[in-house]
């Protein structure tokens, strides 16, 4: 094996490995609700506060929340686009445009997850676990 094949070969393997180790890492999902660690609960917003995902364009932040039944969430346009916000799981549909708010309560537990209309192609995707 020649040098230049030796590098090739020894930057496939470190680039497997890389992608390897980000796609098995798992990933931190915020969490709003009662949790039993005393450290988490002064980083999770008081029951009732207001629980906010910011929709930036081809984004939604955070894209995966933990919310309990009976949660608001309000989406936020802070982009320079219009852009949706729809459950694919549910019934709603905000359109935002720059500067909009829309609302939604989730009343019962489980998974639901939504896009935005115009970018779904770029992937802008979330999900909202509701326990």
């Amino acid at each position: 094996m020649t040098s230049p094949q030796r590098a090739r070969w020894l930057a496939i393997v470190v680039l497997t490995l890389v992608a390897g180790a980000l796609l098995l890492a798992p990933r931190w999902v915020p969490q709003v609700g009662p949790v039993t660690s005393r450290w988490w609960r002064a980083w999770l917003p008081a029951r009732g506060a207001e629980i906010t995902v910011e929709v930036t364009d081809n984004r939604f932040l955070p894209a995966t929340l933990r919310i309990p039944a009976g949660a608001t969430v309000t989406w936020i346009n802070r982009g320079t686009l219009m852009h949706t916000t729809t459950g694919i799981d549910a019934g709603w549909d905000g359109v935002l445009a720059v500067g909009q708010r829309f609302s939604f309560t989730f009343t019962r537990a489980g998974t639901y997850r939504y896009l935005c209309r115009p970018h779904v192609l770029n992937g802008m995707l979330g999900t909202i676990e509701v326990h």
